[in-house]
């Protein structure tokens, strides 16, 4: 409902107020325009007579967590998040959370999550948003929590997030199970051995399954969890992800969410296959990094197919994986790889080396440079792959055979990159 005192209370809460259309065409849910465009210029009896009420994001310095799990799963968790300003609706008639409302910190840069990262529209569990606006009141809106926005950094939360995605996954496939010690035994053994949620996390959401499950024996949950992490760091047997999947006889997709990587030195000697002149390179497993890396896959694919007109085709595998960690002296010598695509990444660019590649000369201004895709040959010495300029020489076009896409990294002293090579069909 949208009242007087609404308004104000907003308006205190520093929000830059707009109304909001409620039609049956492409303008619904998107501000009122006046004079062509939108406007926080809205007198107080304007915003009163409007259907709905929005906040500008970026006026407002807000950001929201939407969620719009069409399940409502997800919403069941939202309560776990700080307190803010919270927004609901009624669905069959009892009210649901579906907003929360931050104050975006001042010098915090705003990064989103959106699960699952390729979603069509209405399959969007949940997502932050922080470029348009967010309907707070009307005749479709319930002001479930009326207060004033809490500051919060958005990375603050964002375990947070992919707990809920992880856990309303779980709880679908947990309603109605027997055995439900071997279920949180399994459980506590994945979060522990493949996750780096802290353990007072891991028990507030297991104590909220429980809740949203009727199970009361939430003391004897927990310790099933508690007990699995005491095995994992003494080095007893252990549950995994596996095993819980198997279990629920599903493929828990959600809880790659909260998975961690291995760390990047674990994989065998990988030397044998590469042409770098590197001591330390080293196998990833393509299972753990391709959901990761696969939407930036398919944005890629999707521009190039507006780009050229025609697909790269409909069907990505990840054939291997790599990391380089690269030191003093050592390079990756010029190359092209045989598969459609490959791709390098650069997790940290070392200390120092913007400012040595301006101190040098034009001619030696490739150290560790990144530029576009097949453009000038660069970070020769920093382990940066040349495959794309040749082949594109080469082939002319060259965007489906050979194609490089560069980013950034090295820590220290020390660059490595994941390097990898991907199949199109």
């Amino acid at each position: 409902m949208i009242t007087n005192e609404n308004i104000q209370k907003f308006k205190n809460y520093g929000l830059v107020l707009t109304p909001v259309n409620k039609t049956n065409d492409i303008k619904d849910k998107s501000p009122v325009v006046k004079n062509g465009s939108w406007s926080a210029d809205w007198t107080d009896q304007e915003l009163l007579d409007a259907n709905r009420l929005g906040a500008f994001h970026k006026e407002s310095g807000i950001y929201d967590i939407d969620f719009d799990d069409k399940s409502l799963r997800a919403n069941k968790f939202i309560d776990l998040l700080p307190r803010t300003l919270t927004i609901g609706k009624k669905v069959n008639g009892a009210v649901v959370a579906t907003h929360k409302i931050y104050k975006l910190p001042e010098d915090v840069k705003f990064k989103s999550y959106n699960y699952p990262k390729a979603a069509k529209k209405g399959e969007t569990i949940v997502e932050t948003l922080a470029g348009t606006q967010t309907i707070i009141a009307g005749v479709d809106r319930v002001i479930i929590d009326n207060v004033e926005p809490a500051v919060l950094d958005p990375a603050a939360i964002d375990k947070d997030l992919r707990m809920i995605v992880a856990f309303s996954e779980l709880l679908k496939h947990t309603i109605d199970i027997d055995q439900r010690n071997h279920f949180y035994f399994r459980l506590g053994g994945a979060l522990a051995s493949q996750t780096d949620i802290p353990m007072d996390m891991r028990l507030k959401y297991v104590e909220k399954l429980c809740d949203l499950t009727n199970d009361d024996e939430v003391k004897n949950r927990l310790s099933c969890i508690e007990r699995q992490q005491n095995n994992y760091e003494n080095g007893k047997e252990c549950y995994s992800i596996k095993e819980l999947s198997d279990f629920l006889n599903t493929n828990l997709k959600g809880f790659d969410e909260i998975k961690k990587l291995k760390a990047l030195n674990e994989g065998k000697d990988y030397r044998d296959n590469l042409a770098g002149l590197i001591k330390h390179e080293h196998v990833i497993d393509v299972e753990e990094i391709f959901p990761i890396i696969n939407p930036y896959i398919n944005s890629y694919m999707e521009a190039y197919s507006n780009y050229a007109g025609k697909s790269m085709g409909n069907k990505v595998e990840l054939i291997s994986s790599w990391v380089n960690y690269m030191t003093k002296f050592e390079s990756n010598p010029l190359h092209t790889h045989d598969e459609d695509l490959s791709f390098v990444i650069y997790i940290k660019i070392p200390e120092g080396l913007k400012e040595e590649v301006s101190e040098s000369s034009p001619e030696g201004a490739d150290m560790g440079q990144t530029g576009d895709a097949g453009g000038d040959a660069d970070g020769q010495n920093f382990g940066q792959d040349q495959g794309s300029q040749d082949t594109m020489a080469a082939e002319g076009t060259g965007l489906t055979t050979g194609m490089k896409v560069a980013a950034g990294v090295v820590v220290a002293a020390v660059a490595f990159g994941m390097f990898s090579a991907l199949t199109m069909n």
